[in-house]
């Protein structure tokens, strides 16, 4: 598998956790 696809999914759970916990 490609490190580009986890990188990526790491990326998207990120961002969808800070914009359900916004600061």
């Amino acid at each position: 598998m490609n490190n580009r696809y986890l990188t990526l999914g790491a990326v998207r759970l990120l961002g969808l956790r800070t914009l359900f916990w916004p600061p």
